[in-house]
């Protein structure tokens, strides 16, 4: 999705590590028992990048016309 938005906004290129991290989690940790839970760091560091994300998404959507 990010090389998508970036087709119309360079800006969100920037977000592509960020997608990297959040990506496994959109399928890994959907569904209770069918994968471990993450270890504390990996959820910080996904939690952080989820952030990350949702600024830039904010932004944007707030430049917009």
């Amino acid at each position: 999705m990010v090389d998508e938005c970036a087709a119309l906004d360079a800006s969100f290129g920037a977000l592509a590590e960020a997608a990297e991290v959040l990506t496994p989690y959109g399928t890994a940790f959907r569904y209770p028992g069918d994968a471990s839970e993450p270890q504390a760091a990996e959820a910080c560091e996904a939690v952080a990048c989820a952030g990350c994300v949702l600024d830039h998404v904010r932004r944007a959507l707030a430049k917009s016309p």
